[in-house]
């Protein structure tokens, strides 16, 4: 599991890199992440719901957005962390794989936001 999840952080930075961000492909990389984890997490509190465990709106939001934002930026932006990994994933910047990540970044958000309207569809139906 840890190795695809670096392999989606560094799709997306080398996505980010290549349409034109040169600054920080690093946070764009990041900041997709998170959105994915957050949608993630939602998706498992809508379903959560369906058993009677019920989230007031502060603390959904606390859990949805707030986790994926720290933990993403300790787990990925760390140096350390992050040079030990690189080399490591170098291999996806070759035009080999350029297809493969921008279709593997499209279809991980479209699969998050399909789940999180399936379980909002089940949750309505109940």
């Amino acid at each position: 599991m840890n190795y695809y999840i670096w392999y989606l952080f560094y799709s997306a930075y080398w996505s980010a890199f290549e349409l034109g961000e040169k600054d920080s492909p690093q946070g764009n990389a990041n900041y997709l992440l998170t959105i994915v984890f957050g949608i993630n997490l939602f998706t498992i509190c809508q379903l959560l719901s369906l058993f009677g465990i019920k989230f007031p709106i502060f603390y959904l939001v606390i859990i949805c957005a707030g986790i994926p934002i720290f933990t993403n930026r300790y787990y990925f932006l760390r140096k350390k962390r992050f040079k030990e990994k690189y080399n490591d994933f170098k291999f996806l910047r070759t035009p080999a794989y350029k297809k493969r990540r921008y279709l593997l970044l499209v279809f991980i958000v479209l699969c998050s936001v399909l789940l999180l309207v399936l379980a909002g569809i089940i949750r309505m139906s109940y």
